[in-house]
């Protein structure tokens, strides 16, 4: 998702991948901030940018759920591949622990 989001310093963002789904804003917004710190090099701390609360932390916890049922579908048997994806949604495991 958050390499779907184009910026410019006078336009508004612009979504180029949108998936309609039903879910709570605040499941979306914990797929954001994971997948940022996964694949585009945040600090693990920016999880704090989310509310301190146990709707959050279920969030966090359902959206780094979703992204590694998807890896294992798509990493088709590569053990490898799917333990890399782990590897990278693993501090933000340890940090909400």
């Amino acid at each position: 998702m958050s390499g779907n989001i184009l910026f410019d310093q006078v336009l508004s963002p612009l979504v180029i991948d949108f998936s309609p789904t039903i879910a709570p804003v605040e499941y979306a917004e914990a797929i954001l901030v994971c997948d940022c710190i996964a694949w585009q090099g945040s600090k693990v701390s920016e999880i704090d940018l989310l509310p301190d609360n146990e709707l959050y932390k279920e969030m966090i916890i359902r959206a780094i759920i979703f992204r590694l049922a998807v890896s294992g579908i798509f990493s088709k048997g590569d053990y490898n591949k799917f333990f890399q994806e782990y590897q990278a949604f693993k501090p933000i495991i340890e940090y909400i622990k």
